[in-house]
C-alpha cells in the first residue's frame, strides 16, 4: 500500500508584509482618540521604483474626516507628534492641506495654523 505524506503548503510573507503587521495595529491605537471622534484613518503605500525587485515602498497614514473640513486643533497635533515619534528615523514627512492657502510639507510637526481648516494630514513612513 502507498503511504501519502502531509505535506503542509504555506506562504511564506515577505519582511515588508511583516513588519506592516507589526507596525499597522500600534498606528491605529495611536489614531484611536481620533477615531473616536469621527474621524477617518487610513493606510496606503506605494512603491518608489518600478522594479519589484529592488523596490522601497513608502507608507503614509491619511487622517481626514468624512471627506470634510475639519481644525487642525492641538488633538490633532498631539497625535501626529505621536506617530511621529513612535516612528522615529523611518518617519519621512507630513504634509498638511489646508482648504484656503499653501499647504505645509516638511519633517517637523506644525504649529496650530491660524484655526485653519484642513481637508487631510498625510504623514509618510518607511519600514
Amino acid at each position: 500500500m502507498k503511504h501519502l505524506k502531509d505535506r503542509k503548503v504555506f506562504e511564506d510573507k515577505s519582511q515588508t508584509e511583516k513588519d506592516t503587521e507589526l507596525i499597522i495595529p500600534d498606528l491605529k491605537d495611536i489614531c484611536l482618540e481620533l477615531d473616536d471622534e469621527g474621524f477617518d484613518i487610513s493606510f496606503s503605500y506605494h512603491e518608489t521604483s518600478g522594479n519589484p525587485y529592488t523596490a522601497t515602498y513608502v507608507y503614509h497614514v491619511c487622517i481626514s474626516k468624512n471627506k470634510t473640513l475639519y481644525v487642525y486643533n492641538d488633538q490633532v497635533k498631539e497625535v501626529c507628534e505621536r506617530i511621529k515619534d513612535y516612528l522615529g528615523d523611518n518617519f519621512i514627512e507630513i504634509y498638511v492641506r489646508p482648504i484656503v492657502g499653501e499647504y505645509y510639507k516638511g519633517n517637523k510637526i506644525p504649529e496650530i495654523m491660524d484655526g485653519r481648516g484642513v481637508t487631510s494630514i498625510k504623514l509618510y513612513f518607511t519600514i
